[in-house]
């Protein structure tokens, strides 16, 4: 099946069912194929919802069988976040981050993102726990953020619900660990 072809099919296909069926077989359909995961690409970035959404969900899963796919488009799923409109791109967009590994490149940018996301008490909660959770993981990649990342954390754990208080005293439980051994062996 050409490009255009199946891209057009997994639109379709998007567009009539949403169900972990329809995900699954859109999966099994791209595999390890990059012409049709450039094609699945071309749906999370279209602006004709609820496409985006869907081809989102189904990025997540594809990640999760055939993660190579997202560490090569890890830069531009990064790029694209700003654009994504519903909540469920960005949920999605962010737990792949969070399973891909951080190119030192993408830092700068993911940072100032992920920052956003967790100061601003609109956010859900969910991506806001992703948030902190990439910015923990940045964390590791660059060190100097640490301590950052444990002020940041300490100021908005009041305003946070049962969840991100819990995620947010485990991760401020670690940095406080990696930020004494940092100090001794300065």
């Amino acid at each position: 099946m050409k490009s255009d072809a199946f891209k057009a099919h997994i639109e379709e296909k998007l567009e009539r069912e949403y169900s972990l069926t329809c995900r699954d077989e859109v999966v099994e359909l791209i595999a390890d194929d990059s012409e049709r995961f450039e094609a699945l690409w071309e749906l999370v970035c279209c602006e004709k919802p609820p496409i985006p959404q869907r081809a989102a969900w189904v990025l997540e899963a594809l990640n999760s069988q055939y993660p190579f796919h997202t560490e090569r488009y890890a830069p531009r799923l990064l790029a694209q976040i700003p654009k994504m409109i519903h909540q469920m791109e960005l949920r999605a967009a962010t737990r792949i981050l969070a399973e891909t590994p951080i190119q030192a490149p993408m830092i700068p940018e993911m940072w100032g993102l992920m920052l956003e996301f967790f100061l601003d008490p609109k956010t859900p909660p969910a991506l806001r726990v992703n948030a902190m959770e990439l910015l923990y993981q940045i964390s590791h990649v660059e060190p100097g953020f640490k301590y950052q990342l444990r002020l940041v954390i300490n100021e908005h754990l009041h305003e946070a619900g049962p969840y991100l208080l819990s995620r947010g005293k485990k991760n401020l439980k670690q940095l406080e660990k990696e930020i004494r051994k940092l100090e001794m062996n300065a």
